[in-house]
């Protein structure tokens, strides 16, 4: 059974209309450890945040005995696209996930989330490729400098063009192979290209570094919102050895206004799981 809250890892995009505190507070309550954090605006800008509030938020974060298993910068909603045919577009998306970088070591968190961006359905896939692969290519090497791995996401088709489902996932990373950049599994954006944990680990293994395990697959649903297998999911991630955390990205309008229901019913699902194996509970 997951436990002790160390694997159960809530993230702050679900308290988006609340005070980061005020997350970071409902995590100790539900007697959780470890947390996902979201790179977004309001409570996180990546920016415009200084090193001084970046060794403020430190505090806060460790004050409450809590650890950070990834950082997910906002890449979805923002004009951050490393794909994109604007040159400005591409060079603020550039400069904003080195500045993510760059936080992430600044409060000692060892993963960072990626994403590949998405080109024009009306341009040929190869060329929003080559962009997405050169921009990558040099965020990597920075991972490197700073000794932060990376977990390269699929997004999902009406998301992305280019990393979408397990295939195109192998081909990125196929083109930029660094022994930094992993795999992020989200098990609702699997499950809406058809596929499962299993095919990830079958195809990844131990290259998969963070899980959100989450329903769906019609969104990023709290447990118990969708119809996807997730106790069955939980238990096939540990039984191919995954130690790491289980992220917990829930997002949906219904839930904005009462988040501490909606995160107080995944976690207590997520650690009802009879998962045996996978190192700590």
């Amino acid at each position: 059974m997951i436990e002790s809250g160390m694997r159960i890892a809530p993230m702050n995009v679900l308290y988006k209309f609340f005070s980061l505190d005020y997350f970071l507070d409902a995590v100790v309550r539900n007697h959780c450890r470890t947390i996902e954090l979201w790179g977004g605006a309001p409570h996180i800008d990546i920016e415009e945040i200084t090193s001084e509030e970046v060794r403020h938020l430190k505090k806060r974060i460790s004050s409450r005995s809590l650890q950070v298993c990834c950082l997910t910068p906002e890449t979805g909603l923002y004009p951050v696209n490393i794909a994109s045919e604007d040159k400005l577009t591409s060079k603020r998306s550039e400069a904003y996930l080195m500045k993510a970088l760059e936080v992430a070591a600044e409060l000692g968190i060892p993963l960072m989330q990626v994403t590949s961006g998405s080109g024009y359905d009306n341009e040929s896939v190869d060329e929003a490729w080559g962009r997405s692969v050169d921009i990558l290519g040099r965020i990597v090497l920075r991972a490197e400098a700073l000794g932060i791995e990376l977990a390269l996401e699929p997004l999902s088709r009406h998301e992305s063009n280019l990393v979408y489902n397990s295939a195109t996932l192998g081909r990125m990373l196929a083109d930029i192979d660094s022994p930094v950049l992993g795999v992020q599994l989200d098990t609702s954006v699997a499950a809406a290209a058809g596929e499962s944990p299993w095919d990830y680990f079958r195809l990844f293994g131990t290259r998969i570094k963070h899980i959100q395990l989450i329903d769906g697959p019609d969104g990023h649903l709290a447990w118990g919102d969708g119809s996807l297998p997730l106790a069955q999911y939980g238990a096939e991630a540990c039984e191919h050895g995954y130690t790491g955390s289980f992220g917990l990205e829930l997002f949906d309008h219904k839930y904005y206004v009462e988040p501490d229901q909606v995160l107080a019913r995944s976690i207590g699902a997520l650690r009802s799981l009879d998962v045996k194996g996978g190192g700590q509970a």
